[in-house]
């Protein structure tokens, strides 16, 4: 009698671990759910377990994966072996995906073989890995175009497509981008006041590089995170600008500790970007 209590305080015990856990537990028994954890709940896209018990696994695995998991599920049920930490995309409930890191192991469920899954959110962690990709990508495309281009519209809408993107990535309102020759002159440029002509393009990019803090930042080869630009004596605000600016994000575009450029993105509200803006930026 005494030990069937203990053995009920262990099972309660690893059921309140399991309820309060922030990864996905899940159970798999003949490919349906037969438990989730209420975090694992949340992570497919519902709001309830009991919304995700008796569902057919695959609903939660992309179709071109489907076949590959079914033969992972048969072997750790039929060998009783563990499966390694792998990554992997799970389908939510409506339709979107979300990236675990998992461990699949063989598990009993109610005196029969299952299949238990471990998994950890890594979304922010992919996401934020595809689009370094897609930047860095960019940047190299911008670097290459600058060195061996000489069509203006050719780099035109390389730095409009920059621009644009960084935009996206840190929902900026407003970006520029200067590309700097040997001798630290603008040859190419994408304000944020939008297309201009070469004499004012290097006008306003003289100034801001000799007077504000892109120069600052493309002489320390530093970016520079500004929650409000009212609070730093670098910030150069141009007249007749048709845009409010309150925070500031500046990075220099770096190769082998030359500065081939700076961008400049902006935003209205103050504190806007953060930490995770500049390291994402960062090449």
């Amino acid at each position: 009698e005494a030990a069937q209590h203990q053995l009920q305080e262990s099972e309660a015990r690893y059921r309140r671990l399991v309820d309060f856990s922030p990864e996905l537990i899940l159970v798999v028994q003949d490919s349906r759910v037969r438990f989730v954890n209420p975090a694992g709940a949340r992570l497919l896209g519902e709001d309830e377990p009991r919304q995700l018990v008796g569902r057919a696994i695959a609903e939660f695995v992309p179709f071109e994966y489907w076949e590959q998991v079914k033969t992972s599920l048969h072997t750790v049920t039929s060998d009783g072996r563990e499966l390694p930490l792998a990554e992997g995309r799970f389908l939510q409930a409506d339709g979107e995906y979300v990236y675990l890191e998992t461990v699949v192991l063989p598990f009993n469920y109610e005196g029969q073989p299952a299949v238990q899954i471990i998994g950890r959110d890594i979304t922010a962690r992919k996401q934020a890995e595809a689009a370094l990709r897609a930047q860095k990508q960019l940047f190299e495309n911008l670097v290459a175009v600058a060195r061996a281009t000489t069509t203006n519209l050719s780099m035109e809408e390389t730095l409009r497509n920059t621009v644009d993107l960084m935009l996206r990535l840190t929902d900026a309102q407003s970006g520029s981008l200067f590309l700097l020759d040997e001798d630290c002159g603008v040859p190419y440029g994408k304000l944020a006041r939008g297309d201009v002509g070469a004499a004012e393009l290097r006008q306003v990019a003289g100034q801001v590089l000799d007077e504000g803090l892109a120069g600052w930042v493309v002489r320390e080869g530093k970016s520079v995170l500004v929650p409000d630009v009212n609070q730093d004596p670098r910030w150069l605000a141009l007249p007749g600008q048709p845009y409010e600016v309150a925070s500031a994000l500046l990075v220099p575009i770096m190769r082998g500790g030359e500065a081939l450029g700076v961008l400049t993105l902006m935003h209205a509200e103050r504190a806007h970007f953060t930490e995770a803006h500049r390291e994402l930026l960062e090449v």
